[in-house]
């Protein structure tokens, strides 16, 4: 997480840097093409890039695939992150120090009919960056 010098020794800020470095578990949300998401993984958090299916099949899931690394032996993705995973051919992948996998998730459907109980207990943070809303 980044933010203006003036905040740079924000303690919130600070703590949350450190969650993610640690490997935080994130939903960013309306994620486009998916920057944010596949960024905050590099840095060591466990991402579910989502927006729309169309945008998860045909724009994150390649960006994560482009960007993704050989994970070790020793190193598993999530369990949360798999379950979570509802990309077409896609299962999470290692980028950087971090996971990001892709997941459908429409707002205009209630949350908890796209995701399990487990999945979304185990979420520590949500964001959105650049997020607009489309009618139908």
């Amino acid at each position: 997480l980044t933010c203006p010098k003036a905040y740079a020794d924000c303690p919130a800020m600070l703590e949350w840097q450190e969650k993610l470095a640690n490997g935080a578990n994130v939903v960013e949300l309306g994620a486009g093409i998916g920057v944010v998401g596949t960024c905050l993984a590099a840095a060591g958090g466990n991402i579910a890039i989502t927006d729309l299916t169309t945008l998860v099949n045909n724009a994150v899931v390649p960006n994560i695939v482009r960007n993704s690394e050989e994970s070790s032996e020793e190193e598993t993705c999530p369990q949360w992150m798999r379950d979570a995973s509802t990309a077409k051919d896609a299962a999470p992948c290692k980028i950087g120090r971090g996971w990001a996998g892709g997941a459908v998730i429409d707002w205009m459907i209630p949350l908890d009919s796209q995701l399990s109980t487990d999945v979304i207990s185990d979420i520590d943070v949500v964001v959105g960056c650049d997020c607009f809303w489309i009618t139908r």
